[in-house]
């Protein structure tokens, strides 16, 4: 049975620099939600963030996806802009793909690639 195929994406994203000014506690409360809206998307897909402050002038994190299908990255995209975090987020860079249905899927986190390897029968 062949698996569907995946959807990939790489989003990169500024924090505006007006809610920088926003008082610490505002800020903590809106850090807080848009964490509890990636912790449930990550319940239906895998879901990475890395911090790029330090790294990069023209983005502060970025969200790395792989998901089964475009609406779930599009439902996905708007639960994040919802937020009042999003609502001050700007996107200066967003990376999509679409991968094969023969090639392995991203590994669960921890598991060995032993007891996921996928084997291919020559025909």
């Amino acid at each position: 049975m062949f698996q569907q195929t995946s959807v990939r994406q790489v989003r990169f994203y500024l924090v505006d620099p007006v809610w920088r000014r926003l008082p610490a506690d505002e800020r903590a409360d809106n850090r807080r939600e848009f964490y509890a809206v990636v912790g449930k998307l990550a319940l239906g897909m895998f879901v990475r963030s890395f911090s790029l402050v330090g790294l990069r002038a023209d983005a502060d994190f970025l969200l790395w996806k792989s998901l089964d299908t475009l609406e779930q990255l599009q439902e996905s995209a708007a639960r994040l802009r919802s937020t009042a975090l999003g609502r001050d987020l700007s996107q200066p860079y967003s990376y999509l793909a679409l991968t094969h249905p023969l090639l392995p899927r991203i590994l669960p986190w921890g598991s060995s690639p032993a007891t996921n390897m996928t084997s291919f029968q020559r025909c």
